[in-house]
C-alpha cells in the first residue's frame, strides 16, 4: 500500500520536467503521504494501538526514512521521484510494523498493508 501511495502521490506532483529542491519535494511529498495515510480507514481497522497522531508520527518517519536512503540535493520530478517515493514508502511501512499490532488479520483488505 505504501508503495501504491508513494508512486501515485509523486506522479501527481510531477507537473513538470524541472528537478526540484529536496527540500521543497520532501515538504511536498510528506504533506501528501500523511494526508493520505492518516485518512485511509484500512490503517485504523487493520491495526490496533495505532497513534492517535498519526500526522506527527508518520511525518518523523518519512523525514527518518528520506535521510536514511539519502536523497540527493535535486530530484527530477517523474519516474526518479516515483521510484524515491515508492523507497521512502516502504522505509515508512517497516518502521510502523515495529510499533503497531495487526488486527483482524484475516480480512483480505488488511493483507497487503504494512
Amino acid at each position: 500500500m505504501y508503495i501504491f501511495i508513494s508512486t501515485l502521490l509523486l506522479f501527481s506532483l510531477s507537473s513538470s520536467a524541472a528537478p526540484e529542491d529536496r527540500e521543497d519535494w520532501l515538504d511536498n511529498f510528506k504533506k501528501t503521504f500523511i494526508e493520505n495515510f492518516c485518512e485511509a480507514p484500512e490503517v485504523f481497522n487493520c491495526y490496533s494501538n495505532f497513534s492517535p497522531n498519526c500526522p506527527e508520527d508518520v511525518g518523523a518517519k518519512v523525514i527518518f526514512c528520506s535521510k536514511k536512503i539519502q536523497l540527493p540535493l535535486k530530484i527530477k520530478l517523474g519516474p526518479e521521484s516515483g521510484l524515491l517515493g515508492a523507497d521512502i514508502g516502504r522505509c515508512v511501512g517497516r518502521e510502523l510494523e515495529k510499533t503497531v499490532k495487526k488486527k483482524n488479520a484475516g480480512d483480505p483488505k488488511c493483507k497487503s498493508l504494512l
